[in-house]
């Protein structure tokens, strides 16, 4: 009984040794495929896919190109291209920057890259453009209305009548324009300029303005006789020089200063000589 066991004890050794085998063998060889064509295939798919999206680019580009000849053989061809709100923007500018030939298919163009070029130019706020059928490109430009030029740390800047400043083109035709001065000018000029326009004998004379103390405004009439205008009585005061004016010629005496800030008195600053000769006739 004892041999019989010992004989067995060989086969019972060589079937555990073969099971530690199998044990360290973490997949099977049809798992192992498997894994392997997995990642064939994704190889596959990434070098072929920039070449699908290339093929696919193309084809939606001859698909275009044939719907937009198909548009121009039916009539849907620009032939006019109509711009409105154009004042200042030179002509060439704005064509340069809507890029439409006469005969171009009506929807070859990005309108919005059409605006966004538009509103990169220099006098230009906000543009609209649309398609008007069946042959017509529209464009309405919202331009900036310079009233004044701000000068801010010895450079100069535009004022619209929006209350925004920005750079001075190089070929600037605003240069008799007041020149504004004071911080917060630009955004308090488009109220100065509003009550302005019902004193056009006074906007005509106007060189320049100071905003004082974030609050008031000093007017420079002729770049000689500044008027002194309170915060709420802008109106008032300007009907005063008005009346003023009308009766005895301020203007053309040696008055350099107005305070017109007081509703029931008015002070005169005179000239440094006409002081002096007032001064010298009442000690004679």
């Amino acid at each position: 009984m004892s041999s019989l066991s010992s004989r067995s004890n060989p086969r019972s050794v060589s079937k555990s040794r073969l099971a530690k085998k199998r044990a360290y063998n973490p997949l099977s060889i049809k798992e192992n495929w498997k894994l392997l064509s997995i990642v064939a295939c994704g190889i596959i798919f990434a070098l072929g896919w920039n070449s699908f999206m290339g093929a696919l680019d193309v084809f939606e580009k001859n698909i275009a190109l044939r719907g937009h000849t198909l548009f121009k053989r039916i009539g849907f061809q620009v032939n006019d291209l109509i711009v409105e709100g154009r004042s200042l923007t030179p002509q060439k500018d704005i064509l340069k920057a809507v890029n439409i030939q006469r005969g171009d298919s009506l929807f070859a163009s990005d309108l919005k890259e059409i605006k966004k070029r538009l509103e990169s130019l220099s006098w230009v706020r906000t543009a609209t453009v649309q398609r008007r059928w069946p042959f017509t490109i529209y464009v309405r430009l919202a331009e900036y209305k310079p009233i004044a030029l701000w000068q801010q740390k010895a450079k100069f800047y535009l004022v619209d009548d929006q209350g925004h400043y920005f750079e001075i083109p190089k070929n600037n035709p605003f240069q008799s324009l007041p020149i504004l001065t004071g911080e917060e000018a630009p955004k308090n000029a488009p109220q100065l300029f509003s009550i302005l326009r019902d004193f056009p004998s006074i906007i005509g004379r106007l060189t320049g303005a100071i905003y004082l103390g974030k609050r008031r405004w000093d007017l420079m009439l002729d770049n000689r006789l500044k008027l002194k205008l309170g915060e709420e009585r802008i109106k008032q005061g300007l009907v005063q020089f008005i009346q003023m004016e009308e009766g005895r010629k301020i203007s053309d005496k040696n008055v350099v200063a107005i305070d017109l800030r007081f509703e029931d008195k008015v002070y005169f600053q005179l000239a440094p000589e006409a002081a002096e000769v007032k001064l010298s006739s009442k000690q004679t």
